[in-house]
């Protein structure tokens, strides 16, 4: 077998990754003048920060799906660290071919990933289904 090539084809940036945790009030700031006032707390930033992956899951489950059909391709794998994967597997829609795989890949470029054991792995195997 050759060596496996990767192109950078799409690329997907969170619409979320440049809001603070503090942007949203919480029932402290309610009432009248509540605008001008937020309060947070450390139970809000967990809150906050959850729902930040949950929303990026949600936009990434979309991408890959309308990606995967764009190029028309019968296998798409995803790798993913497991606090994503969880999150993932919720959103992705039930018609999708994307295979969802364990790795947090995300910081490699296109040569390291081609030559990455855990992809070399799966793309040697049969699709899953």
């Amino acid at each position: 077998m050759g060596s496996l090539h990767l192109d950078p084809a799409a690329s997907l940036a969170s619409r979320w990754e440049h809001r603070t945790v503090g942007e949203r009030p919480t029932l402290l700031a309610s009432g009248r003048g509540a605008s001008a006032m937020v309060h947070t707390s450390d139970s809000n930033r967990t809150g906050s920060a959850a729902e930040m992956q949950r929303r990026f899951a949600r936009d990434a489950a979309e991408w890959i799906a309308t990606q995967s059909a764009k190029s028309g391709s019968r296998r798409t794998l995803v790798f993913a660290p497991p606090h994503l994967l969880g999150l993932l597997r919720d959103e992705m829609p039930e018609a999708s071919a994307a295979e969802l795989l364990h790795g947090d890949l995300v910081r490699l470029s296109a040569g390291e990933l081609a030559a990455h054991p855990a992809v070399v792995a799966a793309l040697s195997t049969a699709p899953a289904r």
